[in-house]
């Protein structure tokens, strides 16, 4: 007696049984077509391998330009007293008690130089530090001085150098008084 397995497949169950030679037996009776369907053959020893899985190649997103930052042109002087967003010189700032001064929001790259200066020269250069203070322009620029804004003596003016041919100047009366 040759000995065969079929299949047998219903909607809840699968289930590999033995059956005789004509694809029955009284052990594993296969069911009426309309209930499943019990395939009887031979089985082969040897396993079949998995199929590769279909790999679908994504698309890389095309890279998105960053727009450069560029700063108007200002050459002359701006008014200081702008309101609320506009140039800032806070003659101490909270966190080390020194010259802080925020640019208007419009002016997003980083200036070349940025420097305090009176009819005598140049005071003192201030440093870039990053950008806070937002308006509605985004985050502005700061730069900072090694002192409170009273060492810089009276009439004093903000040069910032953009580029060779933009100087944007902002007039400063009072140093030791804020300038909003």
């Amino acid at each position: 007696m040759k000995i065969s397995r079929s299949l047998f497949i219903t909607a809840f169950t699968i289930a590999i049984v033995g059956c005789g030679d004509d694809g029955h037996s009284p052990l594993c009776p296969c069911p009426p077509p309309a209930i499943g369907l019990c395939l009887c053959d031979e089985i082969d020893p040897t396993p079949t391998p998995a199929p590769d899985p279909i790999v679908t190649p994504t698309a890389t997103p095309a890279p998105t330009a960053t727009p450069e930052l560029i700063n108007p042109v200002c050459n002359g002087i701006q008014k200081s007293y702008d309101g609320p967003g506009g140039f800032l010189w806070k003659p101490v700032s909270e966190s080390d008690g020194n010259l802080a001064v925020h640019f208007p929001g419009k002016f997003q790259k980083p200036f070349d130089s940025v420097k305090v200066t009176r009819k005598g020269g140049k005071i003192e250069n201030l440093r870039y530090v990053g950008k806070g203070n937002p308006d509605s322009n985004g985050d502005r620029l700061l730069y900072r001085g090694s002192a409170p804004g009273q060492q810089y003596k009276a009439l004093g003016l903000v040069e910032a150098q953009n580029g060779a041919d933009n100087l944007c100047t902002w007039k400063i009366d009072y140093p030791s008084q804020r300038i909003d």
